[in-house]
């Protein structure tokens, strides 16, 4: 993948909240890239998009300091220096790592664990009020399309929202989650990778970025609604790939594989 096409790929990571992914690819490319005109770019995503975004102050402090010492345009400097004096004025703030000794997290991740959530063959009946498919296009339209028509609604949109209300609360409550980012994000990746095949495939980007999201979720003790309806499913055996209807009100769409392919 081409230095354009992977810092794309990134953005829309952060967009739509996989900020454990984008986070390893930006520090993986700095290390490529350190040096050329392409680190003033990198340092910019990383500090100015990805760490304050996600409340990462500390981090974000050195990467600023090291943009500003570059040539970069006068547009980028007052953003940086905006940006180095907000998080300065954050780190004075006492902050706390959430703590991975968590009732309801340890709860999820038992379930995670054994991977039942992943069989995906529940019959359709097991959820009311949803919306279900078996079409792999259909439901990767419903996931996936930035222009989805009415009644539907974005789904990457609702997603990207709701990952915004939970790094907000976090950044208002002083709470970091750099233990969970270490030890349970990549945890369940790998689960993921072990479980998932399939039509799933399709999918296996939503499913354990989803999982991350309710996971964290649960950690902080703040779980946007959204969250609260995606997790009832995949407890349940389904995959949840979009909204129809006014959110909150509506149905949840619902993709079930074809147990030939699955």
């Amino acid at each position: 993948m081409d230095f354009d096409c992977a810092i794309k790929k990134i953005r829309t990571q952060i967009k739509y909240g996989r900020v454990v992914d984008a986070g390893r690819s930006l520090y993986s490319l700095l290390e490529q890239y350190q040096g050329t005109e392409q680190e003033a770019l990198l340092l910019a995503i990383l500090a100015l998009e990805l760490c304050y975004q996600t409340g990462a102050y500390s981090e974000a402090i050195p990467l600023l300091e090291r943009l500003l010492q570059l040539d970069i345009s006068i547009e980028v400097r007052n953003r940086a220096l905006g940006t180095l004096y907000v998080c300065k004025k954050k780190i004075s703030i006492v902050t706390i790592d959430a703590s991975l000794d968590n009732v309801e997290l340890e709860a999820l991740m038992n379930l995670v664990r054994k991977g039942h959530i992943f069989d995906f063959g529940a019959h359709p009946n097991g959820l009311r009020n949803s919306i279900f498919t078996n079409d792999v296009e259909q439901a990767q339209w419903l996931a996936w399309h930035q222009g989805i028509e009415e009644p539907f609604k974005s789904w990457n949109g609702l997603r990207a929202h709701a990952a915004r209300q939970l790094y907000s609360h976090c950044r208002e409550k002083g709470i970091e989650t750099k233990s969970f980012d270490k030890c349970i994000a990549s945890q369940i990746v790998e689960i993921c990778e072990q479980n998932i095949a399939g039509e799933m495939m399709h999918f296996f980007d939503d499913v354990y970025g989803d999982l991350i999201q309710i996971a964290k979720a649960k950690l902080v003790g703040f779980e946007p609604d959204l969250y609260k309806k995606m997790w009832r499913a995949y407890k349940n055996g389904f995959f949840p790939c979009g909204w129809k209807g006014e959110f909150p009100n509506g149905k949840l769409c619902i993709f079930f594989p074809d147990p030939v392919s699955h």
